[in-house]
């Protein structure tokens, strides 16, 4: 009998996916306020929630490298990757690659330094997991509206290691 995994995809739907499919999978995710801390920059996804920039680390490539990479080709601008914040294990599925990841994502504090060019993403494209780049106001922020709400704590904690 094959053993079947309960997971979601990038818009929340819920798929059971065979056991031996997962891959392990480390992402790096920045958390980038504003001068004063009082807003974040987050992407929207496709289901309309929000979630930190970054993404799959590449092999021999090191956390900070791999989250200014992802930053910079998802919004345009260049970071200095700060403090680290914490971990959170997660199963995601990709249903268009068909792709079932054991993930853990690495998540620091970052800080804009420059924009060298528009973002890499297009908000038209069915397959794109990114529909906008926006700055959202921490106080309007709910938990509700992330795409993992369990993370929401690490936007406290990061806020804290700013100080």
């Amino acid at each position: 009998m094959v053993k079947m995994i309960s997971c979601f995809d990038i818009n929340q739907k819920r798929h059971l996916v065979p056991a031996k499919k997962f891959r392990n999978r480390v992402a790096v995710y920045l958390m980038v306020f504003d001068e004063e801390a009082t807003k974040i920059l987050l992407v929207k996804i496709p289901c309309g929630k929000y979630y930190f920039p970054g993404g799959e680390k590449e092999p021999g490539e090191e956390p900070e490298e791999a989250g200014r990479r992802e930053l910079l080709e998802e919004t345009g601008l260049s970071v200095e990757v700060g403090e680290f914040v914490g971990y959170h294990r997660s199963l995601l599925y990709s249903e268009s690659d068909d792709d079932a990841m054991d993930n853990l994502g690495l998540y620091f504090t970052a800080r804009v330094i420059g924009k060298y060019r528009q973002p890499y993403f297009d908000a038209n494209a069915h397959d794109d997991p990114i529909v906008d780049v926006v700055w959202l106001k921490l106080d309007d922020l709910k938990p509700e509206m992330m795409i993992l709400p369990e993370v929401f704590w690490m936007i406290a904690k990061a806020k804290g290691l700013l100080k």
